[in-house]
């Protein structure tokens, strides 16, 4: 899988863009101070205002985020773990013959919706988009399965060397992509 494939192009320029709100209205300490106990809640962000105008304040770090910052490379070992697996994965739709691909991809997608939901719940993330994001997040679905059937029959089809490298070329495309649509 590409690196990018956890955190779309949209997504990185989206919190690029936040993160700039966020500059530009930095509270002083004294705003920090009293708000420290609402970012102690498990509830999203916390909308703060100073001057009149509102903001958001990030909560405290996740467990990656967390993680990351006691394991020097963290990224790099969660890269290397994440290009095993879908390896490994690969493999296993080229070595299973009697099934077809769509049944393969119909497992995999049936037990990541149900550990995804089950981690969503336990951290009490939204199950839904925001509204400004449904139709985006919808077609990022619709897109994602298209790759993962085409990418699955492809291991099927032809040497497994071969689709993958082609596979693993998506980053050119995402790039060219992202200068045309996003600018």
């Amino acid at each position: 899988m590409p690196l990018l494939n956890e955190k779309t192009v949209s997504d990185i320029l989206l919190a690029q863009h936040q993160h700039q709100q966020l500059q530009n209205q930095i509270p002083d300490q004294s705003d920090l101070d009293a708000t420290h106990s609402m970012l102690t809640k498990p509830t999203g962000a916390v909308d703060v205002e100073k001057n009149g105008s509102k903001f958001a304040m990030e909560m405290p770090k996740s467990l990656a985020d967390r993680l990351a910052d006691k394991i020097p490379a963290f990224g790099l070992i969660m890269a290397l773990i994440s290009v095993v697996c879908f390896s490994i994965g690969s493999v296993i739709v080229k070595v299973l013959t009697q099934m077809h691909s769509i049944q393969v991809l119909v497992i995999r997608c049936v037990i990541q919706f149900v550990f995804y939901t089950i981690t969503a719940l336990i951290y009490r993330y939204p199950l839904m988009a925001p509204k400004g994001h449904r139709v985006d997040l919808a077609l990022r679905c619709v897109s994602g399965t298209i790759s993962l059937i085409t990418i699955f029959i492809a291991y099927r089809l032809m040497p497994l060397a071969d689709a993958s490298t082609i596979h693993f070329a998506s980053p050119v495309f995402v790039t060219v992509f992202a200068y045309f649509i996003l600018k």
